[in-house]
């Protein structure tokens, strides 16, 4: 016996080099599906069966001489790949794939056995093979072929009807990988066994001979077979889900049924199989499928390794909690977000009332495992598994979008304060000469009040004295209110009083031979807007103004306020929709040096300046800039050396229609030449 085993040692060799090529070649087209396709996947385990018909022709076979028993090579060795093949699929791409390997491969061999009929049926005619005795030898050997094709046939349903139901039992009962391939493969086969021996072997006397031996050979090959496979699901992370628990029996009727829409849904909402899956276990976005109760009945994986969350736990967590609001989430970057927080019962409403085609589109934010907040922009549809709907939501992730936007903001209050300070400090000077005059005022009717004799002229000096008082205390007000740092709050403001008050602010630090004349629409011209900001934005206007009157003999500034028109210089650049009605403008125009066109174009770029240093930091016309901007208005600049400059501001009116569409933006104050709302 040692003699023969020794002997038989090259072939047996032989043997399991080529099952192991035969594996190793399925697991690499596998493995590379996402990048060749699916259809060469197919092709190959299909071709293998063909090859596997030519291989049973010609009677290969290795006979254990020492254990008297004959292992067919076709049948033991490449009919039992396609069994590797198909558990593959079915455990890694789901039922789908696993229905259609299976097309393919009886397509394939269904298509070879028509052909190879064909051609027996050629040996038997006339004109096609002269020679008698080639001609008897054609015709067995297509038999031959036709009858394992038929066999090979019936062995592949055979396969795919009891293999992925028996390891999927096996697996839900918490086997272990390695034993579930085994035992499944074990049991399979003594189906495929049996179907293959009855189509082949129905007329022979030795037909349970012929499927013990054909058992026995396999069972070893499966041993080695169930190695590699259990390996290669292991490398694919199969078995560390803790949701791959299918139901045995939703395969059979899926074999069944048709491939209808709703039965997809229905049977494989948790498996995110077929044609789908490469999508989205792959997708950059956030994937919820959540049920009408609220609670998720599926997610993809990146959401599982973004929030670092597990299924299970999400999937015991209704959306009411995973969507946070602004008692549980305690981060000021997100608190847009948080005031329009909207509830899954909001969602489940807003979605079903939207029109056909079209989604449902909010803002969450979401907690991970290490306590990181996460915003997310979610786009809502219904989905409808049989009579069931379900919800699915797609969300992209907006953190970095909303943490720099929040920095922004933070920026642009600091700077708005600090502009603030140094305009203050600008206007220190004539303040203090203001102030000056007030207490030489409060100071000359104390000296004379001793010298009253009468009530009547000593309440003339005291009322003097508390109208100096009044304007040095509405003047310290107004400073310390334009100075302070606030939050940026539109209210409904009445813009006379808006440029009356920049006008106050303004006029101490104004030289007395600048002429100001202040022009006011005969009727009452009320907006939307934060009060200081605004004020800022005039206030930085006149001084700049009065920069550019330095030199100037007949020094002259303009202040005035309109409802815009067509026809006034700045509206070519509005939106086609917009009306000029609907809008007022500022103006503000000086008859100073003017603006050379070479500096135009970058005037409202911050800190670019042309002031000596010490006179200016840069930052006034790109507040005036980023102001107009806040307020959903725009900016035109008309000037020319030697003539003067004119800005004009147009601001929404309060009662503007459609004001909430007209949303702000960023201008791109780089390449400006013309400030203007884009069209």
């Amino acid at each position: 016996m040692s003699n023969h085993f020794t002997e038989m040692l090259p072939a047996l060799s032989l043997c399991f080099l080529e099952l192991t090529f035969l594996a190793v070649l399925i697991i690499s087209m596998h493995s590379l599906r996402k990048v060749i396709g699916l259809t060469s996947y197919y092709m190959v385990v299909s071709f293998i069966l063909v090859f596997a018909q030519l291989i049973n022709a010609a009677d290969i076979s290795l006979s254990y001489e020492f254990l008297d028993i004959q292992m067919n090579v076709s049948s033991a060795l490449l009919l039992t790949t396609f069994m590797t093949s198909l558990l593959i699929t079915y455990t890694l791409d789901g039922p789908i794939a696993a229905q259609r390997l299976t097309v393919a491969a009886v397509v394939v061999s269904g298509s070879f056995y028509l052909l190879n009929t064909i051609s027996q049926t050629q040996t038997q005619w006339f004109g096609f093979i002269v020679d008698t005795d080639k001609r008897q030898f054609y015709f067995d050997f297509f038999e031959k072929i036709r009858i394992n094709t038929a066999a090979s046939l019936g062995a592949i349903i055979a396969d795919l009807l009891v293999l992925p139901v028996v390891f999927q039992i096996f697996k839900n009962r918490n086997f272990g990988t390695y034993f579930s391939v085994v035992i499944s493969f074990l049991l399979t086969q003594v189906v495929d066994t049996y179907v293959y021996s009855l189509i082949s072997n129905y007329h022979s006397d030795q037909f349970w001979l012929k499927m013990n031996q054909l058992f026995i050979s396999r069972a070893f090959i499966i041993i080695w077979l169930s190695v590699i496979v259990t390996i290669y699901l292991r490398l694919n992370e199969y078995g560390k889900k803790e949701d791959e628990e299918r139901n045995p029996m939703d395969f059979l009727r899926a074999v069944l049924s048709t491939y209808s829409y709703g039965n997809l849904i229905t049977q494989h909402s948790r498996d995110w199989e077929g044609r789908f899956a490469l999508f989205v276990e792959n997708s950059p976005d956030l994937i919820f499928l959540v049920n009408s109760k609220g609670f998720p009945t599926d997610v993809n994986k990146r959401l599982i390794t973004r929030t670092g969350h597990p299924f299970n736990q999400l999937q015991e967590t209704h959306m009411n909690e995973t969507l946070l609001d602004r008692d549980r989430c305690s981060d000021d970057a997100f608190e847009d977000i948080l005031e329009k927080r909207l509830s899954f019962e909001d969602i489940w409403q807003g979605t079903k009332n939207m029109p056909d085609m079209r989604d449902f589109n909010f803002e969450a934010i979401i907690k991970t495992s290490e306590n990181e907040f996460i915003s997310v922009d979610f786009i809502a549809s219904i989905l409808y598994a049989g009579k069931t709907k379900l919800i699915l939501m797609t969300g992209r992730e907006t953190t970095s979008r909303h943490k720099l936007t929040h920095q922004r903001d933070q920026l642009t209050n600091q700077v708005s304060h600090l502009q603030r300070l140094e305009s203050v400090g600008r206007l220190a000077g004539g303040v203090a000469h203001d102030f000056n005059n007030l207490l030489h005022s409060i100071q000359g009717s104390l000296d004379s009040f001793d010298n009253k004799s009468t009530a009547s002229e000593k309440e003339r000096v005291v009322g003097n004295i508390r109208y100096a008082v009044g304007r040095a205390s509405d003047l310290t007000s107004k400073l310390l209110s334009f100075a302070k740092k606030g939050n940026f709050e539109l209210k409904k403001l009445k813009i006379e009083d808006v440029l009356n008050s920049s006008w106050e602010l303004f006029k101490p630090s104004c030289a007395q031979k600048i002429k100001i004349k202040l022009l006011n629409a005969p009727d009452p011209i009320y907006i939307r807007g934060d009060r200081t900001q605004l004020e800022q934005m005039i206030l930085n206007l006149l001084i700049n103004a009065r920069d550019a009157l330095e030199d100037q003999a007949s020094a002259k500034i303009t202040i005035r306020c309109e409802i815009a028109y067509e026809d006034m210089p700045g509206w070519e650049h509005a939106a086609d929709e917009l009306r000029a009605d609907n809008y007022c403008c500022v103006r503000v125009k000086d008859n100073g040096t003017g603006i050379p066109q070479e500096v135009i174009e970058q005037v409202f770029e911050p800190f670019f300046t042309t002031k000596p240093i010490g006179k200016g930091t840069g930052m006034g016309l790109s507040m005036v800039y980023g102001t107009a901007a806040s307020h959903n208005g725009w900016l035109h600049l008309k000037s020319e050396v030697d003539k003067g400059t004119e800005f004009f501001i147009f601001l929404p009116l309060y009662n503007a229609p459609s004001q909430e569409n007209i949303t702000r933006y960023d201008m791109d104050i780089e390449n400006v030449q013309t400030l203007h709302r884009p069209s």
